[in-house]
């Protein structure tokens, strides 16, 4: 077990991030260290404890970092800090909210991580966003105000329920696992000892049931009741003065249950009985109590009638229907306590929230409801008489607080608003070199805007700029640079037009409205080089490949064709480009037509690769581009000056070098380099020249495990393709794996001969990418291809046939099979590092091959051959 000064050293490099500090693991509880100077933690548990923060895996991926030497987890740095926060455009989950008196706390999902932002009752800012839990996946999220001014919350972790104590700063305190099946749509409440949870099982339909459990601050379960009504009913509950009421509306009518603190079902009662007709069971209830009184509201969707019931300490029931203005109210209401009584808000059209103020006794104190807000009420807490709503806006659906007042006179509104700012999403970073260290590039999306954002970097890699440099432009998508003899050229697509900036090494931006390369010419990729005396910029628009020339003052020309013949209606794409010294050297990708219209596909496949020779003016001098034989999904390419390197990425996720030479006039074209191979998913290269060699690096995920952890490599290449080395480092996973060309290292040496690497990479704290540079100094050695399975055997019956092997703890296996006597292997399937034994499909003569894999590659594998005897032992390797 670590101890406390070891684990606060641990934690405070975790916390130099600038996202929240991950918060610990389940059943954890975190207690303030000693004050005083904490002894620095070893490197070994500072290794272990960061990487089990960074992919929080279980044992597998645990003994996976005892097999990586400690000098591979380079640190890397962030490209910008401190980040910017916004509103992000990524879709989020139902929010809930919670108020402790002084503050309202928002709880929300977006992705796998789960976020809380705190709202100030008095304060007209919106908050920032924090990481409550970091890829949690979780579901089924309710808050409610705990003793003191903390808070409680119950939510789903990757399908299993717990209940969390949160501090009056919405952190979390300690998390248990509760007594219960995953939670499905919980309503909670708290009396100061035992929570009450009130839950759906299953769907709205039968055999779905309403229960009621209670539990202590263990999550033990005190008692649990199957509410006889039907499962498809509305429900909500409160704490009502040290027990419980819940109530629930539907097709089994209104009814009132109160439930004591000891779980003993004390008191029912029927508020409406059921409909008449059964077709009309679409409702939505709510419950407050306040010093004895208990207010119910429910509504039914189709008849559009609000009722409210005010139930008085001696019982006696006010009944009453609620105006709504004569216009129609939809789902999702809530009644909350305030000074005066009670006030009940609701959704119309699902835009917009209408309010209405009801006194202890039930009576009205608006004539009329009163428009408080725009956009759909998924909950309300009051904190005295300030009520805190719980929004959510559309396009994307994501979660915004309202903060309203209410007093004698009425409601005073504020001004909905996101329920927080969260860190701007950091995409597609490229990087260039300069005197002074590195420039990159990169995209910042957020919900209203995706614009450039540049920075540099010192010799060490540390950030110069802060929040980084952000040139005007509008919906920006990939960047590309290069820096000139004093100036780096940032250039970028910004709908529908290709613009540019120049910056220097010093940081000042040389163009305050960016440079128009080629309006109304629009490409997702695109790339830049410098022959000594100016920039040559290349894109695809699809059809044609096109190329303009900006020099270092800023002027450009007209955009023009390269002038090369392709197979008529092929797509090009992925161009890349860099100066051998006397020329441009030109890769890109060719689509057919149906890689271009295959609607499933993400993006459009290229069939092959090609590479062609452009003269210092932007002409062609191929005019039918050659082929690189092989199938590759992507090209990028470097100059020595002497010859030139590609980096291919292929199908089959392996990358390979390609070297081509320009003799008299004919350009010649090497055999392909294999250089690395990875079995589980894309590989993604780029390659550059170091001054004195090649640098290819390339990024490779572990798909098996959640997050997606990786890799980033690297390796040093003679002029001929050579390798000399091979260095590697642990990485967070990219945002998306879905899109190839989304994600993978850009990779520049500058004139010292310093080679960096950037990358859009999650840290521990947030799923959301950032920004972050790698020198390749800080990568350590590759380890060796684990060792290889041994004692495969096969036991075969019918159809299928079962392989057994032994082997050490890998990441995973890859399985291939052979139908031609072991001349071809083709995958049959991944499994993971725990597995020692899969039944598979096969036919008697089919040979089958167990490789092991780790960061270091592929090992070789024992070969198994399915015969007609129950049991055949393989060869020993």
């Amino acid at each position: 077990m670590w101890n406390a000064a070891a684990r606060s050293g641990i934690e405070e490099v975790l916390a130099n991030d600038a996202f929240p500090a991950l918060a610990d693991p389940p059943a954890l509880r975190v207690s303030p260290t000693a004050a005083g100077p904490d002894p620095a933690p070893s490197l070994q548990a500072f290794t272990i404890i960061l990487m089990t923060h960074r992919y929080n895996r279980s044992v597998r991926a645990f003994c996976l970092l005892l097999l990586l030497p400690a000098s591979l987890l380079a640190a890397g740095h962030d490209l910008s800090t401190p980040i910017r926060y916004a509103s992000s455009d990524l879709s989020s989950g139902v929010p809930t909210i919670a108020a402790n008196g002084t503050h309202f706390l928002t709880l929300w999902t977006m992705g796998p991580d789960l976020y809380g932002s705190l709202a100030d009752a008095g304060s007209v800012t919106i908050p920032p966003a924090f990481t409550l839990r970091a890829f949690v996946n979780a579901s089924a999220v309710r808050a409610t105000a705990a003793a003191g001014s903390g808070y409680l919350a119950v939510w789903n972790q990757n399908d299993v329920p717990y209940l969390n104590t949160l501090t009056a700063a919405g952190a979390l305190d300690r998390s248990v696992n509760l007594d219960a099946g995953k939670l499905t749509d919980p309503r909670i409440a708290f009396n100061g000892r035992r929570i009450l949870v009130v839950d759906r099982t299953g769907n709205f339909v039968r055999p779905a049931t309403i229960v009621a459990s209670l539990y202590d601050l263990t999550g033990r379960v005190i008692s649990r009741y199957t509410l006889p009504v039907f499962g498809g009913d509305s429900y909500d509950v409160t704490n009502a003065g040290g027990q419980f009421v819940v109530v629930t509306a539907g097709s089994s009518g209104a009814h009132e249950w109160v439930i004591a603190d000891d779980g003993t079902l004390v008191q029912t009662r029927q508020i409406e009985p059921p409909p008449v007709n059964q077709n009309l069971i679409f409702y939505s209830a709510s419950v407050a109590w306040k010093d004895g009184h208990i207010a119910v509201v429910w509504m039914q969707f189709q008849t559009e009638v609000l009722s409210l019931a005010v139930i008085q300490p001696d019982g006696t029931v006010v009944r009453s229907t609620l105006p709504t203005g004569g216009v129609p109210p939809n789902i999702g209401m809530a009644v909350v306590p305030v000074d005066s009584g009670f006030v009940v808000a609701w959704n119309v059209g699902g835009t917009a929230v209408s309010a209405l103020r009801v006194d202890l006794a039930g009576a009205l104190l608006d004539a009329n409801p009163v428009h408080v807000g725009n956009a759909g009420l998924l909950s309300a807490v009051s904190s005295e008489n300030t009520i805190g709503f719980s929004l959510a806006t559309y396009q994307p659906f994501s979660p915004a607080t309202l903060l309203v007042k209410v007093d004698a006179r009425g409601f005073t509104p504020g001004a909905a608003g996101p329920a927080a700012v969260v860190p701007v999403r950091q995409l597609l970073p490229v990087v260039t070199g300069n005197v002074g260290g590195f420039t990159a590039a990169w995209i910042e999306r957020s919900l209203r805007e995706s614009a450039v954002a540049v920075a540099r970097t010192a010799h060490d890699g540390e950030p110069l700029d802060g929040a980084a440099l952000m040139p005007a432009g509008a919906t920006a998508s990939s960047a590309a640079i290069a820096h000139g003899n004093a100036e780096s050229l940032i250039v970028w697509s910004a709908y529908p037009s290709i613009v540019a900036t120049r910056v220097t090494p010093f940081g000042a931006n040389l163009d305050p409205s960016p440079i128009l390369i080629a309006p109304n010419q629009y490409s997702d990729q695109l790339s830049v080089a410098w022959n000594g005396s100016r920039y040559f910029v290349i894109w695809s628009t699809g059809e044609q490949l096109l190329g303009a020339f900006v020099a270092s003052d800023g002027s450009v020309t007209l955009p023009k064709p390269l002038g090369i013949s392709t197979v008529r209606g092929n797509y090009m794409s992925g161009p890349d480009v860099a100066w051998d010294g006397h020329q441009f050297i030109v890769v890109f990708g060719e689509v057919s037509q149906s890689g271009v219209t295959c609607g499933p596909c993400p993006e459009p496949i290229p069939e092959y690769i090609r590479v062609l020779r452009v003269s210092p003016n932007g002409d062609a001098l191929d005019v039918i581009p050659q082929r690189i034989p092989g199938h590759h999904i992507r090209a990028h390419v470097a100059s020595s000056g002497a010859e030139s390197l590609i980096a291919l990425d292929s199908y089959d996720s392996e990358v390979s070098t390609v070297t081509v030479h320009d003799d008299d006039g004919v350009l010649h074209v090497d055999s392909a380099i294999p250089l690395f191979s990875w079995p589980i998913s894309t590989v993604s290269s780029d390659v550059t020249w170091a001054g004195s060699n090649y640098i290819v690096s390339w990024e490779y995920l572990d798909t098996l495990s959640e997050p997606h952890g990786g890799w980033l490599a690297a390796a040093r290449l003679t002029r001929s393709g050579s390798r000399v080395e091979s260095l590697v480092t642990p990485v967070g996973s990219p945002e998306s794996i879905s899109y190839s060309h989304a994600w993978g290292p850009s990779i520049a040496a500058n004139d010292a001969g310093e080679t960096a690497l950037v990358i859009a990479e999650t840290r521990p704290q947030s799923s959301l990418t950032r920004a972050r540079l790698y020198l390749v100094t800080e990568l350590g050695p590759m380890p060796a291809a684990p060792p290889a399975p041994h004692n495969a055997v096969s036991l075969f019956g019918g159809k299928t046939a079962r392989i057994e092997w032994q082997a050490d703890d890998v990441p995973g296996f890859l399985i291939e099979w052979s139908y031609d006597f072991g001349n071809t292997w083709r995958t049959y399937t991944v499994v993971s590092g725990t597995t020692r034994s899969i039944t598979l499909l096969a036919s008697i003569g089919n040979l089958f091959r167990i490789r092991a894999f780790g960061p270091g590659g592929l090992s070789d594998g024992p070969v198994t051959s399915i015969g007609s005897t129950q049991r055949r032992r393989a060869e020993r390797h």
